[in-house]
């Protein structure tokens, strides 16, 4: 299935995704625990995420510059290592504001991750849509299991502690990817990539910049209700969900409900993956947004049993856009402007998206939790919108 080399490109790049969302996740767990132990409102945490969580989009605009210079490899390395350090200064924030600049620090060094990793299995690995599905589950497992590991460690040795351990996986990753030799750039690709269906080359189109504005836009509205909607999540699931597990309470208890909904994200990953080798991404990017939306929705308001079911929906089909609209960015670009195209990808997508960090935090403090999902749907209705234009073009320049 995979060569040595693509073996090893997925390892390292899955084990680092893993990793680097595990630490931003983490915040999702600890917000609370932190404004009331650092006395501050929802309001002024949602603002510190803002931060966190802009500069882990923003930052990746100079990724491509980066991956140029050092490699995509080097790129990964750097992330992971400035990454292992931040966290140790956020766990020895003694106020708000270190805590608020140690915060984004963290971010900042997960920013150069996304689009050195994506560019590093985009052109290293022959079946792009397997080796995006790998990459992907990587990142889904850290996200899903962060909640339940960082919930315990929070509930019964306390916030501090959930960055300090951080650390320890942090250190073990540099030791793998100083020592393993990957051979990078390994493939030759086209300006717009083969279709994997039926394995022969789509025919160029006329405006790809125009194409590309569209996933573009996909990605900003996704980053706004994919970080809305988790950034309280593990909050909402302690209130919402009445049903003993393992005699867990509070924020650990929430954490626990909220990594097995989010274990659906690994199968979500999967079936991205996969339909991603069989059908058009034009109309897979359609009906993942179309089942997304209304799983958002449910979570706001639902209770137990069937808030579970919600969380688990959303994670399946929000995380199987993942592969999808990653292999978008690619089939629309060079391998030369490959990594500069994931860089504003994942500006927008986690940057602008970060806004929602505040706006969730501002509708939570007034309006209360249930109504920060209500909001995000919303906004996954706009990006299905989006997914139509996105669909009848593509359409059209088949026929052409």
């Amino acid at each position: 299935m995979f060569d040595i080399n693509e073996k090893k490109t997925i390892f390292l790049s899955s084990l680092t995704h893993g990793f680097t969302h595990f630490y931003m996740t983490a915040f999702t767990v600890t917000n609370i625990v932190m404004a009331t132990h650092f006395g501050i409102s929802i309001t002024a945490i949602g603002d510190i995420g803002f931060v966190h969580n802009f500069l882990f989009g923003i930052g990746s605009l100079a990724a491509g510059f980066l991956i140029n210079r050092l490699g995509a490899r080097s790129s990964i390395l750097l992330s992971v290592g400035f990454g292992t350090f931040f966290a140790l200064c956020v766990a020895i924030s003694p106020n708000p504001v270190l805590l608020t600049i140690f915060l984004g620090a963290l971010g900042l060094s997960g920013s150069i991750y996304h689009a050195s990793s994506l560019t590093l299995v985009a052109n290293n690995i022959h079946s792009r849509g397997k080796g995006l599905a790998w990459h992907g589950i990587g990142g889904t497992l850290g996200l899903a299991i962060s909640p339940m590991i960082t919930g315990l460690i929070t509930q019964y040795l306390g916030w501090r502690w959930a960055y300090a351990i951080i650390a320890i996986p942090g250190v073990l990753i540099l030791i793998f990817g100083l020592f393993s030799k990957i051979e990078e750039n390994a493939i030759a690709g086209d300006t717009l990539q083969r279709n994997v269906k039926n394995g022969s080359n789509t025919k160029k189109l006329s405006h790809p910049m125009m194409f590309l504005i569209l996933v573009f836009s996909l990605q900003i509205c996704f980053g706004l209700f994919f970080n809305g909607t988790t950034i309280f999540l593990p909050a909402f699931a302690s209130k919402s969900i009445n049903l003993p597990a393992l005699g867990l309470q509070g924020i650990a208890l929430g954490g626990f409900y909220t990594t097995i909904s989010l274990l659906g994200g690994l199968g979500g990953q999967f079936l991205g993956g996969e339909t991603s080798e069989r059908f058009k991404l034009y109309r897979l990017q359609f009906f993942v947004m179309l089942f997304t939306v209304p799983a958002i929705l449910m979570i706001g308001l639902t209770k137990n049993y069937l808030l579970i079911a919600a969380m688990f929906l959303f994670s399946v089909f929000g995380f199987s856009w993942q592969p999808i609209g990653n292999g978008l960015v690619a089939y629309y670009t060079s391998p030369k402007w490959r990594g500069h195209a994931y860089s504003i990808s994942f500006a927008l997508s986690f940057g602008v998206g970060a806004l929602a960090s505040s706006i969730a935090g501002r509708i939570a403090d007034h309006y209360g939790l249930e109504r920060v999902f209500i909001v995000m749907a919303g906004i996954g209705l706009v990006s299905f919108l989006f997914s139509i234009p996105l669909w009848i073009l593509n359409r059209r320049a088949e026929k052409e």
